[in-house]
């Protein structure tokens, strides 16, 4: 912000003579002062406690001026157009950073969008262009703050001492923005989950753009080796309820997906303050589903017989789309969602069909059926829908065989 070139002066225009007074440790601004007549001296000014004068000097050590007159810098700080700039050890200065009429004018027209606001108030800006641009190998933000925003945050909401060392949520945020800008139905997995800042980055992403974007989070649910050790002298072992309870998935992973979406923490109290570069607070939550899945092995004859349906009911959900409820076996010939169907009874095959034909969305479907024949013709009257057939597929892959093995 300070004036280059002609009537760079301090005797060119007066009012733009004032001080910004900063605060070096947390690097904000604190206040502005009052312009300087040319009579006075700006060594006379007092200045607050803890905070430095920044005066718009030159280059040469002469006084010159700021691009704008005091009132209308307060205005540009308060809707985020001007901001602290970085400071210059060598010459023992702070930059004044600010938007020119030449950028205000391509926000208006639309080539540059306003993202947000940072946790300083000022305006996140993005140029819009086709132009791909490769990410820098080392970033270096405030938001990507593991500390502040990575146990800070996660400790806000599970409590203390839970889990160590979380990603910060906004760098990870950041991260996946990469690869998924752009495609709104996008499948993020993490087969390594830890504290859950994948699923929670990707639905402030979905918040932000209006995305469907699903996450599954794998992980298991071990406790630390301390608590390992302290649990066995207890005399509790591994699938004991209070071992199980204080494992990762039960103990982080859950509670923060749970209470992220809800918008309270693990006590029930509304979650304080807003996202970063949002005015939406954590408390209002997500618009967001989920549901905990535990890997379990059940006995192929309970599955061949139909006993156990709704033991991999959860996995169909999750190769149709993890999309609106997951069908359980409740009697009925055949169950469908806007999403996808299963067909129990053959019998009422053409039914079946007439519902899922009649439901554009449903892209998936299972049949129950151990006839090949059967199973041919439905996806022959299904042409535009993935048919899958239950359960044949699923005892063949694990079938034991008399004396190869596993087959």
């Amino acid at each position: 912000m300070l004036r280059r070139g002609a009537a760079s002066h301090r005797a060119d225009k007066p009012k733009h003579f004032y001080p910004i007074f900063v605060n070096p440790v947390t690097a904000t601004i604190e206040g502005v002062g009052e312009p300087l007549g040319l009579d006075e001296d700006r060594s006379t000014v007092a200045v607050p406690e803890n905070l430095v004068a920044v005066w718009p000097m030159r280059t040469d050590g002469s006084e010159g001026r700021w691009q704008l007159k005091r009132e209308t810098f307060i205005s540009a700080l308060e809707e985020g157009t001007a901001k602290l700039g970085s400071y210059n050890k060598k010459q023992d200065r702070w930059a004044i950073n600010y938007l020119n009429a030449g950028i205000k004018d391509e926000i208006k027209s639309g080539a540059i969008l306003v993202k947000g606001k940072d946790e300083k108030g000022a305006l996140i800006l993005k140029r819009v262009e086709n132009k791909l641009v490769e990410p820098k190998s080392v970033w270096n933000q405030v938001s990507h703050n593991a500390s502040e925003y990575g146990t800070t945050l996660l400790n806000g909401i599970i409590g203390s001492d839970r889990f160590s060392y979380p990603k910060s949520l906004y760098a990870v945020k950041d991260t996946v923005g990469l690869f998924v800008a752009d495609k709104p139905n996008a499948l993020i997995i993490d087969f390594f989950a830890g504290s859950g800042t994948t699923l929670h980055a990707v639905n402030l992403l979905n918040a932000e753009d209006g995305g469907h974007r699903r996450c599954i989070c794998v992980t298991n649910n071990e406790v630390s080796a301390d608590e390992a050790k302290k649990f066995t002298v207890d005399g509790f072992r591994q699938g004991d309820p209070e071992w199980e309870e204080r494992g990762i998935a039960r103990y982080v992973t859950w509670p923060r997906t749970k209470c992220s979406i809800e918008g309270i923490d693990v006590n029930g109290n509304l979650l304080k303050g807003n996202y970063l570069g949002s005015d939406t607070p954590m408390a209002d939550g997500f618009k967001a589903n989920a549901i905990f899945c535990e890997l379990t092995y059940e006995s192929a004859w309970p599955i061949r017989l139909d006993r156990a349906f709704d033991a991999i009911a959860p996995i169909l959900w999750m190769q149709a789309g993890c999309r609106g409820p997951i069908i359980r076996r409740i009697g009925k010939s055949y169950l469908t969602t806007d999403y996808y169907g299963v067909l129990f009874d053959y019998n009422q095959a053409s039914k079946f069909c007439e519902k899922v034909k009649g439901t554009p969305s449903i892209k998936t479907v299972y049949v129950v059926t151990d006839d090949q024949r059967r199973y041919s013709n439905m996806c022959k009257r299904l042409p535009n829908t993935e048919v899958h057939r239950l359960y044949e597929t699923y005892l063949k892959t694990f079938e034991i065989c008399g004396e190869g093995g596993l087959d």
